[in-house]
């Protein structure tokens, strides 16, 4: 368990709220949200869970949802988070399990086949077959499932890239086919109408951010 513990609870504490702010927007139910308790500069401690979180040039502010109790009613806090001193998880082995449904194992089969119904979607999507293959080589059992997180954004990234008329027409004549590859970094090309997705493997940076990453160097090359 203490392995554990050094392995996925010691992280950056802004990166743990990126986290769990990630994790607020897919759900509704925010009484499983996990609890945490933050320490400020002037002594005053706050409980609860992270809801929001906003970034800017005069400084960052968590929102901290406060479910209600016998005596008070719920209350949501806004912290400056250059005021926190410390951090601690209330029921840590709730944030393990944010790490092992990460983690979960799906068999190569299972990832063929969902990769052909992501196909079927750009078909619709993109009114012609693009054909999504793997490198199987380079992707581990414990790499299938995030390779699949990313894979089935795909027909929504397409969608993006074919708003007007000219995105349509680049996507229809560069993209016959889609590779997907995982490496040590993440990185996009495009050779002879197949295009190359290197995943990065052990990504710090959470979904939607690999999502914008991942539009945004599909933009750049088409």
């Amino acid at each position: 368990m203490i392995e554990s513990y050094q392995k996925d609870l010691l992280k950056n504490i802004y990166s743990w709220f990126e986290i769990l702010e990630e994790l607020s927007k897919n759900t509704t139910d925010t009484s499983s949200l996990p609890k945490l308790e933050v320490s400020l500069r002037s002594g005053r401690m706050f409980a609860g869970s992270v809801i929001g979180l906003k970034t800017s040039i005069e400084g960052n502010v968590l929102m901290l949802l406060e479910q209600a109790d016998v005596l008070y009613n719920s209350r949501i806090h806004l912290i400056q988070c250059e005021e926190i001193t410390s951090v601690s998880f209330i029921d840590p082995t709730t944030y393990l399990s944010i790490f092992s449904k990460e983690k979960s194992i799906i068999s190569e089969l299972e990832l063929k086949r969902k990769t052909k119904t992501v196909e079927d979607q750009l078909e619709q999507i993109a009114s012609k077959r693009i054909y999504i293959s793997l490198h199987t080589d380079s992707i581990s059992e414990t790499d299938r499932s995030h390779a699949l997180k990313l894979i089935e954004n795909l027909p929504k990234i397409i969608a993006q890239l074919q708003k007007d008329a000219l995105g349509k027409e680049l996507v229809t004549e560069r993209i016959d086919g889609i590779e997907i590859q995982m490496g040590k970094t993440a990185e996009t090309r495009l050779n002879d109408k197949l295009l190359i997705c290197v995943f990065e493997k052990d990504t710090e940076l959470f979904l939607s951010k690999q999502k914008e990453a991942l539009l945004e160097s599909i933009e750049k090359i088409l």
